[in-house]
């Protein structure tokens, strides 16, 4: 399936993520800004963080609704919905149940159904696979941790992101 649908796809051979992560990632694919503008960060304590769009940029969806068009916003990213501002150009704003892209496809669908006769954007945003990531049973690594190994930390934030490093790397 997959060779049948590359012959058809466009291949980019060299991507570059503006951000490490969604909050940021995000805020610039609808503002079209790097990160650093289309994104203020407020940390009202030590733990918690709190997004806001700047408003200053205009968003597509913006765009589109001002446009003419139906917008919506379906995701099953609990995460996206604390991005605050997202949801202001948004008609329907629709969080599907956890982690289940076959529910989110659904609801995509029932939805493109009641309002395919009219111009619209719709964005689904699906979580998938993501940290902390476990590997299914057929998947996991079968040679075991060797105790000169080191589990180090690879992010610093609230998931504690941590990968393996070999004893044969390089230290600096």
């Amino acid at each position: 399936s997959i060779d049948k649908f590359s012959k058809d796809a466009v291949l980019f051979k060299r991507v570059i993520s503006n951000a490490p992560n969604t909050y940021k990632s995000m805020s610039s694919f609808i503002t079209s800004k790097h990160a650093s503008k289309s994104l203020s960060i407020y940390f009202p304590n030590q733990i918690m963080e709190i997004f806001i769009l700047n408003p200053y940029y205009p968003t597509l969806p913006e765009i589109l609704k001002n446009l003419g068009y139906v917008t919506s916003f379906i995701s099953d990213a609990p995460a996206i919905f604390y991005i605050k501002g997202l949801k202001k150009w948004f008609d329907t704003f629709i969080e599907t149940e956890g982690n289940n892209a076959a529910m989110l496809t659904k609801t995509a669908l029932n939805w493109i159904a009641d309002n395919k006769n009219k111009p619209f954007f719709i964005w689904l945003h699906y979580y998938g696979p993501h940290t902390p990531y476990q590997p299914n049973k057929a998947s996991a690594i079968r040679v075991p941790l060797k105790q000169k190994d080191k589990i180090i930390p690879l992010a610093r934030d609230i998931f504690q992101h941590a990968g393996v490093i070999s004893h044969s790397a390089k230290e600096e």
